[in-house]
């Protein structure tokens, strides 16, 4: 799964955490669930492309500028299965 910026075209992946988590939210929580105690830590990349396949945000990393950011799941490109 990856996201291009669709002003800069900057390519984002997932972010994996130093624990080797990544994370995903779940957005019933609104404008709070960016914060860490909204956010679900799954281990692998099938398990977070499950949970945005469900509308939850992935946070995901810049390839160039290392922003992270948590991403909508409207703006990201799954795999072809």
């Amino acid at each position: 799964m990856k996201r291009i910026h669709p002003t800069t075209g900057e390519l984002f992946l997932p972010y994996r955490y130093q624990d080797g988590k990544f994370r995903v939210a779940d957005p019933r929580h609104g404008a709070v669930k960016h914060h860490a105690q909204y956010q679900i830590a799954v281990d692998t990349e099938e398990e977070l492309e499950t949970y945005a396949r469900r509308r939850f945000h992935v946070r995901m990393q810049g390839v160039l500028g290392k922003k992270t950011n948590l991403i909508s799941p409207q703006e990201i490109i799954f795999r072809v299965v």
